[in-house]
């Protein structure tokens, strides 16, 4: 078992040093790019050691070699070392060509150094150029291989002029072996590239399909953040508003029990009374409550319907209130087609109907208007219900929106009316703003809802 652990941890010390040794210098976001850098080091290491190895032992089991071979291999083994260190660097690419370069041209040299030029030894020195195509392989793109194929033909079809006694008649072999080795070299590249241009789109698409999931997670959680917000306030309006009607009811009990006793008529009908408007006022929250937690259940499937149909029915069933305000209502003229679910639109406009009659103030001549301001840059309607009553400060322009927020705590009503409002328009895919200076210089709901364009 020991043995065992000595040898993993080894290996894995073994594997540590050796990658630190061929680990690029410099950041290589891709992976091929990052694998090309680290086989060249690793090439680079192997040519300076079986270099130093050469000039170590060379005098001991070769005494008779010439002082211009040791001199070869000082070269190669500087020379290699400046390819190990550009691999590591940003200069990676000029290493890489360099050394299919040098791979194509110590064939070649070797060859014009000799003074006795045969042809079975020129075959023989001209198989080192597989080690060439192989490095093409394994290192340079497309370009660069069609490049290297380019000259080292060249420099075959050259060899009859610079050695007289090879004829292009024996180079035919060479050449159609070369031919063979230049378009396995580019197809194995075009594969390799294809598959690499291939895993780059899929990671490309794996990104985008994390920032969309992001995006949506992001827009889920602010989303679950508002609702948490709702449902804080509602517990609350649960806790605070329910119970505020059931207090007055169960004090009034006790007064109406003692005025029972005391036989006082009068305050037995205002306690009663009294009693009535609290449960009164608990059922309309209930159902005001009720009403809320429906939206986004659509009952009805959404219809196209004309705008001032819907604005009709809307200030039909507002008209009692309307009325009794004495306010007039404008209906302009051009409203668009709209997509909706046509009774929850009715119940939007007649919601901001009420809340414009119920803000005049004293108005002496209260007015309300229903309007169009054309399509906005996603083709949805953008209409608006105006009124010239007490107006709305800027900074109650969000708030009056919230769950339960009643800028007049004295006002009727529960304070859900705007919040149901909102939520019917945003299921629609719309939304909804106020533009209003407070003052009393009135107020303007303006909304977007989908249209059927004419």
């Amino acid at each position: 078992m020991k043995f065992r652990e000595v040898n993993a941890w080894a290996g894995k010390w073994t594997q540590r040093q050796v990658g630190a040794i061929v680990r690029p210098l410099v950041p290589a976001r891709e992976p091929i790019v990052r694998r090309k850098m680290q086989l060249l080091a690793s090439l680079t290491l192997l040519v300076m050691l079986f270099s130093l190895i050469g000039l170590a032992c060379g005098p001991l089991f070769a005494p008779g070699i010439t002082p211009a071979f040791y001199g070869s291999l000082g070269g190669l083994l500087l020379i290699s070392l400046c390819l190990y260190f550009l691999s590591r660097t940003r200069g990676y690419r000029l290493a890489m060509f360099l050394a299919v370069a040098m791979t194509v041209i110590l064939p070649f040299a070797a060859l014009l150094s000799e003074k006795e030029k045969k042809p079975e030894q020129i075959f023989a020195t001209l198989t080192w150029l597989v080690l060439s195509f192989l490095l093409a392989i394994s290192l340079l793109t497309l370009q660069s291989a069609i490049l290297l194929i380019v000259c080292v033909t060249g420099g075959i079809l050259l060899l009859p002029f610079l050695v007289p006694a090879i004829r292009y008649v024996s180079l035919l072999p060479l050449l159609g072996f070369l031919s063979a080795s230049a378009a396995l070299i580019i197809i194995n590249i075009v594969y390799r590239e294809k598959v690499e241009a291939d895993r780059q789109r899929q990671i490309l698409a794996e990104k985008e399909s994390l920032e969309i999931m992001e995006t949506v997670q992001t827009r889920l959680i602010r989303e679950l953040e508002k609702k948490n917000e709702e449902l804080e306030r509602f517990t609350y309006t649960v806790s605070h508003d329910l119970k505020s009607p059931l207090i007055t009811i169960r004090g009034f009990l006790g007064f109406l029990e003692r005025d029972v006793m005391a036989n006082n008529k009068a305050r037995i009908t205002a306690d009663l009374q009294r009693i009535t408007d609290a449960t009164e006022k608990m059922q309309h929250l209930l159902e005001d409550l009720l009403n809320l937690s429906r939206v986004g259940r659509s009952v009805h499937p959404p219809e196209n319907v004309p705008f001032d149909v819907i604005v009709s029915e809307a200030a039909e069933r507002a008209g009692g209130q309307i009325r009794q305000r004495g306010a007039y209502v404008k209906i302009a003229e051009g409203l668009p087609i709209v997509r909706v679910d046509r009774e929850r639109l009715i119940e939007v406009v007649q919601n901001l109907l009420d809340n414009a009659v119920k803000f005049m103030g004293d108005q002496a001549n209260p007015a309300i208007e229903i309007g169009t301001r054309g399509f906005d840059e996603a083709d949805m309607a953008v209409l608006y219900v105006w009124d010239n009553g007490i107006g709305i400060a800027p900074q109650y322009h969000e708030r009056i929106f919230g769950l339960f927020d009643q800028l007049d705590p004295s006002s009727e009503g529960t304070g859900i009316g705007l919040a149901l409002v909102k939520r019917i328009i945003e299921i629609h895919g719309g939304k909804i703003w106020v533009e209003s200076e407070g003052n009393r210089e009135g107020s303007a709901f303006v909304f977007t809802l989908p249209a059927v364009k004419a």
